[in-house]
């Protein structure tokens, strides 16, 4: 059957959740930008969500290159544990390296109540990490 007009072959290609190797991409190219970085988590997360469990594991393993932040790249591999944790899914090698660790804590709320809160909710793959979040920064999981 012949194309129509104006229909370019890229529609014919499936869409695709982003993968967390996608999202350290859009991280790199926009660490000048902390809202536009949350945004783009945020985003990863919603994504995420919605892919068939079947396709959650294709989302974790591909290892995400250096962000050029060693924060984002620890926040990433508490992500990875994370998502894999509460889906039963096997947790990507790649989140376990050391790079994926800091040596000094990182909160991500600026405020006194946001980093209390930080610390008493953040789950155990961030905390593990240094990285301290709000749970319910993470409630699109």
């Amino acid at each position: 059957m012949p194309q129509a007009e104006g229909m370019d072959d890229e529609r014919a290609t499936p869409y695709q959740p982003m993968s967390l190797a996608g999202l350290a991409d859009h991280i790199a190219g926009s660490l000048a930008d902390e809202q536009r970085v949350r945004r783009l988590v945020l985003e990863f997360l919603t994504e995420y969500a919605g892919a068939e469990m079947a396709a959650r594991q294709a989302l974790l393993d591909p290892t995400p290159p250096p962000t050029g932040d060693p924060r984002w790249d620890a926040f990433l591999g508490a992500l990875a544990e994370h998502l894999a944790f509460h889906d039963e899914l096997a947790c990507p090698p790649w989140a376990q390296m050391p790079d994926r660790f800091l040596d000094r804590w990182w909160f991500l709320s600026n405020t006194p109540n946001g980093r209390a809160e930080a610390i008493v909710t953040a789950p155990a793959s961030f905390l593990r990490r240094g990285v301290f979040i709000e749970r319910r920064d993470l409630s699109r999981v």
